[in-house]
Protein backbone atom coordinates (compact mmCIF):
# COMPACT_ATOMS: atom_id res chain seq x y z
CA UNK A 1 0.00 0.00 0.00
CA UNK A 2 2.56 2.41 0.86
CA UNK A 3 4.29 1.42 -2.25
CA UNK A 4 1.68 2.06 -4.40
CA UNK A 5 1.02 5.89 -2.32
CA UNK A 6 5.36 6.63 -2.91
CA UNK A 7 4.53 5.81 -6.83
CA UNK A 8 1.38 7.51 -7.38
CA UNK A 9 2.79 10.59 -5.34
CA UNK A 10 6.19 10.67 -7.68
CA UNK A 11 3.52 10.91 -10.26
CA UNK A 12 1.62 13.76 -9.07
CA UNK A 13 5.28 15.59 -8.32
CA UNK A 14 6.36 14.67 -11.84
CA UNK A 15 3.29 15.79 -13.86
CA UNK A 16 3.26 18.65 -11.58
CA UNK A 17 6.56 19.96 -12.16
CA UNK A 18 5.56 19.34 -16.01
CA UNK A 19 3.08 21.43 -15.46
CA UNK A 20 5.14 24.11 -14.07
CA UNK A 21 7.91 24.05 -16.59
CA UNK A 22 5.36 24.53 -19.53
CA UNK A 23 3.83 27.28 -17.58
CA UNK A 24 6.90 28.88 -16.84
CA UNK A 25 8.21 28.44 -20.71
CA UNK A 26 4.35 30.08 -21.96
CA UNK A 27 4.97 32.98 -19.56
CA UNK A 28 8.11 33.23 -20.73
CA UNK A 29 7.34 33.26 -24.47
CA UNK A 30 4.36 35.79 -23.83
CA UNK A 31 6.75 38.21 -21.77
CA UNK A 32 9.04 37.71 -25.01
CA UNK A 33 6.52 38.56 -27.87
CA UNK A 34 4.74 41.43 -25.25
CA UNK A 35 8.20 43.05 -25.02
CA UNK A 36 9.11 42.60 -28.79
CA UNK A 37 5.76 44.17 -30.05
CA UNK A 38 6.29 47.26 -27.34
CA UNK A 39 9.94 47.64 -28.28
CA UNK A 40 8.47 47.53 -32.17
CA UNK A 41 5.83 50.15 -31.41
CA UNK A 42 8.00 51.88 -29.14
CA UNK A 43 10.59 52.20 -32.46
CA UNK A 44 7.50 53.10 -35.00
CA UNK A 45 6.45 55.90 -32.56
CA UNK A 46 9.68 57.17 -32.55
CA UNK A 47 10.61 56.77 -36.11
CA UNK A 48 7.11 58.58 -36.71
CA UNK A 49 7.66 61.30 -34.24
CA UNK A 50 8.15 64.69 -35.43
CA UNK A 51 11.72 65.49 -35.69
CA UNK A 52 14.39 68.00 -37.51
CA UNK A 53 13.48 70.78 -39.51
CA UNK A 54 9.84 71.86 -40.44
CA UNK A 55 10.48 70.61 -44.17
CA UNK A 56 11.67 67.24 -42.72
CA UNK A 57 8.92 67.14 -40.57
CA UNK A 58 6.44 66.84 -43.77
CA UNK A 59 8.15 64.53 -45.69
CA UNK A 60 8.30 62.25 -42.35
CA UNK A 61 4.58 63.00 -41.98
CA UNK A 62 3.86 60.90 -45.40
CA UNK A 63 6.59 58.53 -44.94
CA UNK A 64 5.55 57.06 -41.66
CA UNK A 65 2.09 56.48 -43.69
CA UNK A 66 3.09 54.79 -46.10
CA UNK A 67 2.11 57.55 -48.53
CA UNK A 68 5.83 58.06 -49.92
CA UNK A 69 8.83 56.23 -49.82
CA UNK A 70 12.49 56.76 -49.71
CA UNK A 71 13.77 60.51 -48.73
CA UNK A 72 13.26 62.52 -51.47
CA UNK A 73 11.05 65.55 -50.87
CA UNK A 74 10.99 65.97 -54.72
CA UNK A 75 8.35 63.19 -55.09
CA UNK A 76 5.68 65.04 -52.91
CA UNK A 77 2.87 65.35 -55.29
CA UNK A 78 0.99 68.97 -54.61
CA UNK A 79 -2.08 70.24 -55.71
CA UNK A 80 -2.16 74.13 -56.59
CA UNK A 81 -4.61 76.69 -56.60
CA UNK A 82 -7.66 74.70 -54.93
CA UNK A 83 -9.71 77.34 -54.46
CA UNK A 84 -13.19 75.58 -55.44
CA UNK A 85 -15.58 72.99 -54.49
CA UNK A 86 -14.80 71.05 -57.64
CA UNK A 87 -11.11 71.80 -57.36
CA UNK A 88 -10.81 70.44 -53.23
CA UNK A 89 -12.52 67.17 -54.08
CA UNK A 90 -10.36 66.41 -57.12
CA UNK A 91 -7.32 67.06 -54.46
CA UNK A 92 -8.95 65.01 -51.84
CA UNK A 93 -9.38 62.17 -54.14
CA UNK A 94 -6.30 62.09 -55.94
CA UNK A 95 -3.01 61.16 -55.41
CA UNK A 96 -1.32 65.05 -54.21
CA UNK A 97 0.37 64.95 -50.85
CA UNK A 98 -0.10 68.40 -50.16
CA UNK A 99 -3.08 71.07 -51.37
CA UNK A 100 -2.02 74.90 -51.79
CA UNK A 101 -5.01 77.43 -51.85
CA UNK A 102 -5.32 81.13 -51.71
CA UNK A 103 -6.95 82.91 -48.90
CA UNK A 104 -8.68 85.95 -48.90
CA UNK A 105 -11.39 88.24 -47.20
CA UNK A 106 -14.88 88.03 -49.37
CA UNK A 107 -15.47 91.49 -51.01
CA UNK A 108 -18.78 91.98 -49.59
CA UNK A 109 -21.07 90.72 -46.74
CA UNK A 110 -20.60 88.39 -44.50
CA UNK A 111 -17.16 89.49 -44.62
CA UNK A 112 -14.73 85.83 -43.78
CA UNK A 113 -11.81 84.43 -45.08
CA UNK A 114 -12.65 82.61 -48.67
CA UNK A 115 -10.38 80.82 -51.03
CA UNK A 116 -9.66 82.70 -54.01
CA UNK A 117 -7.17 84.45 -55.99
CA UNK A 118 -7.18 88.01 -56.47
CA UNK A 119 -9.19 89.59 -58.53
CA UNK A 120 -11.65 86.80 -57.07
CA UNK A 121 -13.21 88.57 -54.38
CA UNK A 122 -15.92 85.21 -54.24
CA UNK A 123 -15.41 81.87 -53.88
CA UNK A 124 -18.22 78.87 -53.55
CA UNK A 125 -16.03 77.79 -50.14
CA UNK A 126 -15.04 79.52 -47.17
CA UNK A 127 -11.93 78.42 -45.92
CA UNK A 128 -13.91 77.12 -42.53
CA UNK A 129 -15.72 74.56 -44.88
CA UNK A 130 -12.55 73.83 -46.86
CA UNK A 131 -10.76 72.74 -43.61
CA UNK A 132 -13.29 70.85 -42.42
CA UNK A 133 -13.41 68.70 -45.90
CA UNK A 134 -9.33 68.54 -45.49
CA UNK A 135 -9.65 67.66 -41.57
CA UNK A 136 -11.26 64.28 -42.65
CA UNK A 137 -8.38 63.27 -44.95
CA UNK A 138 -4.68 62.92 -44.40
CA UNK A 139 -3.56 65.51 -46.98
CA UNK A 140 -1.08 68.77 -45.91
CA UNK A 141 -1.97 71.96 -46.70
CA UNK A 142 -0.53 75.14 -47.78
CA UNK A 143 -2.22 78.04 -47.33
CA UNK A 144 -1.59 81.29 -49.34
CA UNK A 145 -2.83 84.69 -47.35
CA UNK A 146 -3.37 87.69 -50.28
CA UNK A 147 -4.52 90.05 -47.92
CA UNK A 148 -3.45 90.69 -44.02
CA UNK A 149 -7.07 91.08 -43.13
CA UNK A 150 -7.69 87.34 -43.78
CA UNK A 151 -4.79 86.07 -41.38
CA UNK A 152 -6.17 86.48 -38.16
CA UNK A 153 -9.47 84.96 -38.57
CA UNK A 154 -8.16 82.00 -40.77
CA UNK A 155 -5.75 81.38 -37.96
CA UNK A 156 -8.64 80.96 -35.29
CA UNK A 157 -10.38 78.80 -37.68
CA UNK A 158 -7.00 76.74 -37.92
CA UNK A 159 -6.85 75.81 -34.23
CA UNK A 160 -7.76 72.73 -34.16
CA UNK A 161 -5.68 71.68 -37.34
CA UNK A 162 -2.86 73.23 -35.42
CA UNK A 163 -3.24 71.39 -32.85
CA UNK A 164 -2.63 67.87 -34.60
CA UNK A 165 1.19 67.70 -33.86
CA UNK A 166 2.21 66.10 -37.14
CA UNK A 167 -0.40 66.88 -40.24
CA UNK A 168 1.90 69.29 -42.81
CA UNK A 169 1.00 73.01 -42.52
CA UNK A 170 2.33 75.68 -44.18
CA UNK A 171 1.82 79.31 -44.12
CA UNK A 172 2.64 81.30 -46.95
CA UNK A 173 2.25 85.17 -48.27
CA UNK A 174 4.45 87.44 -50.34
CA UNK A 175 5.93 90.08 -48.24
CA UNK A 176 8.21 91.60 -50.65
CA UNK A 177 8.21 92.95 -53.72
CA UNK A 178 10.52 90.84 -56.02
CA UNK A 179 11.75 91.63 -59.56
CA UNK A 180 8.92 93.11 -62.23
CA UNK A 181 6.47 92.76 -59.00
CA UNK A 182 3.66 95.18 -59.45
CA UNK A 183 0.96 93.70 -56.63
CA UNK A 184 1.66 94.83 -53.50
CA UNK A 185 2.78 92.31 -51.06
CA UNK A 186 1.31 91.75 -47.68
CA UNK A 187 2.78 93.71 -44.68
CA UNK A 188 5.79 92.07 -43.89
CA UNK A 189 5.79 92.95 -40.22
CA UNK A 190 2.62 92.85 -39.40
CA UNK A 191 2.08 89.44 -41.25
CA UNK A 192 5.22 87.86 -38.95
CA UNK A 193 4.17 89.42 -35.70
CA UNK A 194 0.90 87.16 -36.30
CA UNK A 195 2.13 84.15 -37.79
CA UNK A 196 5.33 83.80 -35.49
CA UNK A 197 3.43 82.86 -32.60
CA UNK A 198 2.13 79.61 -34.78
CA UNK A 199 3.00 75.92 -33.34
CA UNK A 200 6.78 75.15 -33.96
CA UNK A 201 5.25 72.38 -36.44
CA UNK A 202 4.24 75.44 -39.11
CA UNK A 203 6.26 75.72 -41.95
CA UNK A 204 6.46 79.78 -42.96
CA UNK A 205 6.86 79.94 -46.52
CA UNK A 206 7.80 83.18 -46.87
CA UNK A 207 7.53 84.90 -50.79
CA UNK A 208 7.97 87.93 -52.59
CA UNK A 209 5.92 89.52 -55.66
CA UNK A 210 7.13 89.05 -59.01
CA UNK A 211 6.25 90.20 -62.33
CA UNK A 212 6.82 88.63 -66.22
CA UNK A 213 5.69 90.56 -69.81
CA UNK A 214 4.83 88.12 -72.58
CA UNK A 215 6.38 88.72 -75.43
CA UNK A 216 9.58 90.35 -74.21
CA UNK A 217 12.53 89.94 -72.63
CA UNK A 218 12.17 89.32 -68.44
CA UNK A 219 15.06 90.18 -66.75
CA UNK A 220 17.02 86.87 -65.12
CA UNK A 221 13.95 85.08 -66.65
CA UNK A 222 14.58 81.00 -65.94
CA UNK A 223 11.01 79.75 -67.82
CA UNK A 224 8.05 81.64 -68.94
CA UNK A 225 5.91 81.82 -66.00
CA UNK A 226 5.14 84.15 -63.75
CA UNK A 227 6.46 82.85 -60.44
CA UNK A 228 10.00 82.08 -61.84
CA UNK A 229 11.19 85.20 -63.26
CA UNK A 230 14.18 85.51 -60.80
CA UNK A 231 17.47 84.21 -59.90
CA UNK A 232 20.47 84.14 -56.89
CA UNK A 233 21.08 87.36 -58.18
CA UNK A 234 18.14 88.72 -57.30
CA UNK A 235 17.95 87.71 -54.06
CA UNK A 236 21.73 88.75 -52.56
CA UNK A 237 21.57 91.99 -55.00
Amino acid sequence: MSSYWMVSRKTVVSVFFSFLCISLALTAWVTIYVLQNVDGERAESSRCAPTGTMCDRTLQYFRCRGLLTGSDASLIEWSHGVNSRDALAQALSGPCHMIEADVTIRGHDPKEPIMAHPPDTDSDITLKKWLENVKTNNKGIKLDFKSLEAVSPSLALLEAMLAEPDRPVWINADILTGPGGQNRPVDAQAFLSVVTALPAQTVLSLGWTTGWTAGTNNSGEISRTPTSVFTWTHLYF
